[in-house]
């Protein structure tokens, strides 16, 4: 059980990309039809040509594939509970199950529709409609994703290691700081001390405020800004180790200590009294070029 819940625990990618989960659902929408074409559930083998069991298998998988997209709403209109550094296995199995459910009953609802003045076509319970709905669907899905799990985090695993031998905290030449002392952030706010390029951390978007955290003489620092990502970069654009690495992140890049990789991705260690900031999927290939420009060129940045 202990096992089980670690597994549960562990990172899995977000569907916080609606690019990637629209061409995640047009992928299950086509395995779909071909499943429903070969299996033919839900009556589909009593129709009369081959012609009609291929526009039914396109009816229930096109309704699937509309009701994911519906379902995306909830990616957009409630994204703080898909945010990619707090999803886990457990949560997209969760997810899953509520897309099979509701999925399940649509289809069902069609069917009943689609039959409704045939007396002699007996329809399915929803119970079994679900059954039939995961033996055509979800399990391939289910396989799908555990696939694909396991070879993201093989793989970022390994590229983890690398990318940690690129960071500028394991290179021996001196501080970044030290040598640039004199840049600190501009951030038009009296209240906030000043913070120098080697004192800045990261930074957070929560609603229309940053959440700026520094390191001041080995104490953690943390201040509120009224701002917006975009406009704290191009204010500050003069330090060119900031890096916006996800949607509400903005790292300064000297500070990482670690890389940490799993099957979502990348977290990167600021400090080892705070969270890891995650790396979003549409960045990591920008992050790993910046790093590697940072090692060859670490007195031009």
């Amino acid at each position: 059980m202990q096992q089980l819940i670690s597994i549960l625990k562990q990172p899995h990618p977000a569907n916080d990309d609606l690019r990637v989960y629209f061409r995640t659902i047009a992928a299950i929408a086509f395995m779909v039809l071909f499943t429903l074409f070969v299996m033919r559930p839900f009556g589909l083998s009593n129709l009369p040509s081959e012609k009609d069991i291929f526009l039914r298998s396109l009816t229930y998988s096109g309704t699937g594939y509309i009701v994911m997209v519906v379902n995306s709403l909830w990616l957009i209109y409630f994204p703080q509970l898909f945010r990619q550094e707090k999803w886990t296995v457990g949560k997209e199995v969760i997810y899953v199950l509520c897309q099979w459910f509701t999925i399940s009953t649509v289809i069902w609802l069609v069917n009943l529709w689609l039959h409704k003045d045939n007396p002699d076509i007996v329809i399915s319970s929803l119970a079994r409609s679900i059954l039939l709905a995961g033996a055509s669907g979800m399990l391939p899905y289910f396989l799908v994703m555990t696939i694909r799990y396991f070879y993201l985090l093989k793989r970022n695993l390994r590229n983890a290691e690398r990318l940690n031998e690129t960071i500028p905290m394991n290179e021996e030449q001196p501080p970044f700081w030290d040598e640039k002392n004199s840049l600190f952030l501009i951030t038009d706010d009296s209240k906030i001390p000043a913070i120098s390029v080697g004192e800045f951390l990261f930074l957070e978007s929560r609603g229309n405020y940053l959440h700026i955290f520094c390191e001041k003489s080995g104490i953690i620092k943390e201040y509120k800004l009224r701002n917006t990502v975009k406009e704290f970069r191009e204010t500050n654009g003069h330090i060119p180790t900031l890096f916006h690495c996800h949607r509400a992140y903005l790292v300064n890049l000297m500070r990482i200590i670690h890389i940490e990789g799993n099957a979502a991705g990348y977290l990167l260690e600021m400090h080892p009294e705070i969270k890891k900031i995650p790396v979003s999927r549409s960045k990591i290939s920008e992050f790993k070029q910046v790093l590697k420009f940072i090692k060859i060129n670490p007195k031009n940045t």
